[in-house]
């Protein structure tokens, strides 16, 4: 991947080109994921040798990505760049939808990173920002523009304008970073889940919806950290099969009215994969039980597409 050549097509117009990307939105349990990635001053950008190894992370075998991940944590103490994450957890992607999870997690981590960006440029004022999203879709009011918008970003920003660009993380360096950067940190997250939460063998599937995964949810229930809105977890708790995990919220789930249907993924480790593919599911006939009010609403089906 060519390092920073896309990005600096925005240069002359814009100050910093902040790239962002996701990981995790179609397993059953954790988080879903999103890191961006801004690389100051491009003339800097050949003097780290790993930055000639970035490219989508799905195309890089977990032990090479877990070092890259590393090479940029250790690295981020020169300030030639900066990135941060955000994890949007399986609670909040009930409450508003997998969709809506993984867009405002994006803008969060561009707000982390914003926040960054100003505080290695203490010099600088009236800055124009570049976001480039991976994907057709873009966080909804993002865009800035000092002013005329309806809220207020730090004083030293004077815009931000963002773009969706489909595959981006493998054409994009800095959108390739951050999708390095949010892949391996929530693997990470996951691996610490599985010692926590044992018998869903998360350490292998990282939460994606494997035979075994769905098997072990079938046969011991979902856990905390399991998203209650998508299948099987839902049918597993609205059947009365299983209790509402403790600190749970399900009027949440009922609330959203949409279940998320996966998939099985039947992918091996450093296997290539592609994003797994959504459909619609029936609604579930309304069922009662222990702990539990009376749902008395069907749910209406939906496609999600992401």
């Amino acid at each position: 991947m060519p390092r920073g050549s896309y990005e600096q097509t925005f240069l002359p117009k814009y100050d910093f080109v902040i790239g962002v990307d996701e990981a995790g939105r179609g397993p059953l349990c954790g988080p879903v994921t999103t890191a961006a990635f801004c690389w100051y001053d491009y003339g800097t950008i050949q003097d780290y040798d790993w930055t000639g190894k970035i490219n989508d992370s799905k195309q890089i075998k977990e032990d090479d990505r877990e070092k890259l991940y590393d090479s940029i944590k250790d690295s981020s103490i020169d300030k030639k760049y900066s990135f941060d994450l955000y994890d949007c957890g399986a609670d909040e992607i009930d409450r508003i939808n997998i969709l809506a999870a993984t867009l405002e997690s994006m803008k969060k981590a561009v707000y982390k990173v914003m926040t960054r960006i100003i505080d290695d440029h203490k010099d600088m004022c009236n800055i124009k920002m570049k976001v480039l999203v991976d994907g057709d879709k873009v966080p909804p009011g993002l865009e800035y523009m000092r002013g005329s918008s309806l809220f207020a970003l730090p004083v030293q920003i004077q815009a931000v304008t963002v773009s969706a660009i489909i595959k981006g993380d493998a054409k994009v360096f800095s959108i390739g970073a951050a999708s390095i950067v949010a892949k391996a940190h929530r693997d990470r997250v996951m691996r610490r889940y599985a010692v926590e939460y044992k018998g869903y063998d998360l350490e292998t599937n990282k939460g994606y919806g494997t035979e075994f995964h769905r098997k072990a949810i079938a046969h011991i229930g979902p856990s905390f950290i399991h998203r209650l809105s998508f299948e099987p977890c839902y049918s597993c708790i609205a059947t009365g099969t299983f209790s509402v995990p403790s600190g749970r919220n399900w009027l949440d789930v009922e609330n959203l009215k949409t279940v998320t249907t996966v998939k099985e993924n039947k992918r091996q480790p450093n296997q290539k994969v592609k994003k797994l593919p959504l459909k619609t599911r029936k609604p579930l006939p309304n069922k009662s039980h222990s702990g539990l009010a009376n749902n008395k609403k069907n749910l209406r089906t939906k496609v999600n597409r992401y």
